[in-house]
């Protein structure tokens, strides 16, 4: 239809009667692009067509009065063009996630750098106040050995219960120091198991009976049916750990050990009828050679060490420990509680 005299018009028209000239009114588009042709109006445009192709029109006035209109296929390029924008995207993105994860490795750098010269504050620290709580014990029972031999001041019996007290002492501060160090070297490792947490609490009953009953006190058991996932013989340290202190502290009185549902998990709960502790010195308890100034009925002094090993203890099996103490206008009681793992 294109020949020499063909009204421009007609293939305005044409093209827009086709979708060609986009949407809308089609004498419309013919009026709009008659009217730039007579201005001489330079433009150009971008369609792109019912196929799929992109085709650039570029309007330009010519010398003589008359109008050029050329029409270029830029579809490869507009393609070239999308994948580049879409890789640029796609390098920034790549760009910013691989800033975010070296940023993320140095800060788990510097933590873990932080955490290790803590550690080694910790363990110098720990390691110093170790050989000085060792050598306690080792030097009394030392001079009660000489007193016995010299056969002066205090009967044979009695020296010879103060050379044990003394080296069970030791003991108990050699077996905590094991203790840490296998949990520093990670050789303590959970292994959790089903099973009824009755069953540890009355091991631990008979074990400190005789221990309470020397003392002329009271340890009782509230018997339970729950079911517990745990280690038992981390979590029995632990509840050990619990009423050892107890039972070294309260000078009338005892001691109460028993468990209840706390919404999904079980609670173990050790009272006492301590002294208390102040409200101060709640979380000190917990750290390693941390001892108030509470001293024993029974001749003990406590080396600090039981209830940082549970403060260790409980977080590998996902436990949180807890402590609470208050006074009672009849006496004064102490509540140590721990969560025990979950009730299935």
């Amino acid at each position: 239809m294109v020949y020499v005299g063909c009204p421009v018009a007609d293939l305005i028209r044409y093209n827009a009667e086709r979708g060609e000239c986009g949407p809308g009114d089609v004498e419309e588009h013919v009026r709009k692009r008659i009217a730039h042709m007579r201005k001489g109006t330079a433009h150009v445009y971008e369609r792109v067509r019912t196929d799929g192709r992109v085709i650039e029109m570029r309007g330009t006035p010519l010398p003589d009065g008359g109008f050029a209109t050329t029409f270029s296929d830029v579809t490869a390029y507009k393609h070239a063009e999308e994948a580049l924008r879409e890789a640029n995207e796609t390098l920034e993105a790549r760009v910013a996630e691989r800033t975010e994860a070296l940023a993320r490795a140095l800060d788990a750098q510097r933590a873990a750098k932080q955490e290790a010269e803590a550690a080694n504050l910790s363990k110098t620290r720990f390691l110093a106040a170790a050989s000085h709580d060792l050598l306690q014990p080792l030097n009394a029972a030392r001079l009660f050995t000489s007193a016995l031999r010299e056969g002066g001041g205090a009967s044979p019996a009695e020296l010879a219960e103060r050379v044990d007290r003394s080296l069970r002492s030791a003991e108990e501060l050699l077996d905590g120091l094991l203790d840490i160090s296998r949990l520093d070297a990670g050789a303590l490792r959970p292994e959790l198991r089903r099973f009824a947490v009755d069953e540890v609490l009355r091991g631990i009953v008979e074990q400190f009976t005789p221990l309470a009953e020397a003392r002329g006190l009271s340890l009782r058991l509230v018997p339970t049916s729950l079911v517990v996932e745990s280690d038992r013989r981390m979590l029995r340290r632990i509840l050990q750990n619990f009423v050892s202190n107890a039972l070294r502290y309260t000078h009338r009185g005892g001691v109460l050990i028993g468990a209840r549902r706390s919404g999904a998990a079980v609670r173990i709960e050790v009272w006492d009828s301590g002294p208390g502790i102040a409200p101060q010195h709640l979380d000190t308890i917990f750290r390693e050679f941390a001892r108030l100034d509470h001293d024993s009925p029974w001749g003990e002094r406590g080396l600090g060490l039981a209830l940082s090993i549970c403060a260790s203890i409980a977080p590998k099996l996902g436990h949180p420990l807890g402590v609470r103490s208050r006074t009672w206008k009849t006496r004064p009681w102490v509540k140590a509680s721990g969560s025990c793992g979950k009730d299935r």
